[in-house]
This record gives C-alpha cells, structure tokens and sequence, in this order.
C-alpha cells in the first residue's frame, strides 16, 4: 500500500467516525431539548400555582380585615406563606435542573 493510499484510508476513517460522533450528539441533544421543554413546562406550572397562591393569599388579606379573628387570620397567613416558600423551593430546584 502507498503511502497515499494509507492516508485515504486513515481519512476515511476518520470521516466515519466523525459522522458517527454527529449522530451521537445529535442524540444527546434531542434529549436535552426534550427536558429543557419539560422543565420549561413544570415552571410555567409553578408560576401558575404561585400566582393562584397569590390570589388566594390577598383574598384571605381580605377576609382578615373584613373581620376574621387573629389566631385564625394568622394560621392561614401562615400557612399560605409556607406554600409561598415551597412553591419558590421547587422554583429554584427545577431552575437548577433537579
């Protein structure tokens, strides 16, 4: 074999692999396509429940000044505000790709 034909074969080789590496990675990137949507979807879900939780919180704001007791104004503020933070922890967690 020639030397020019030892390197034609090195080439082609070298092509074959190359394709093989694109289609591997173009794989690889579907995939995270794939998840990037998903977590796009859960957080569109999360903004939503936090703003319904929002909703629900100034309703409650309303009802406590319309004249609603203390203990029980403040346990459902309290209870709205620990949904607030757990709403925001799953944020940042989807955010950081758990």
């Amino acid at each position: 074999m020639t030397p020019e034909e030892a390197l034609i074969r090195r080439f082609e080789t070298r092509v074959r692999q190359l394709i093989l590496n694109y289609g591997e990675e173009k794989a690889a990137n579907e995939v995270l396509r794939e998840q990037m949507a998903e977590k796009d979807r859960q957080i569109n879900a999360m903004k939503e429940e936090m703003a319904q939780i929002k909703k629900d919180f100034k309703s409650l704001q309303t009802a406590h000044a319309i004249g609603s007791t203390n203990d029980t104004s403040r346990d459902a503020k309290e209870l709205v505000n620990k949904l607030l933070r757990e709403v925001n922890r799953c944020i940042e967690l989807v955010k950081a790709g758990v």
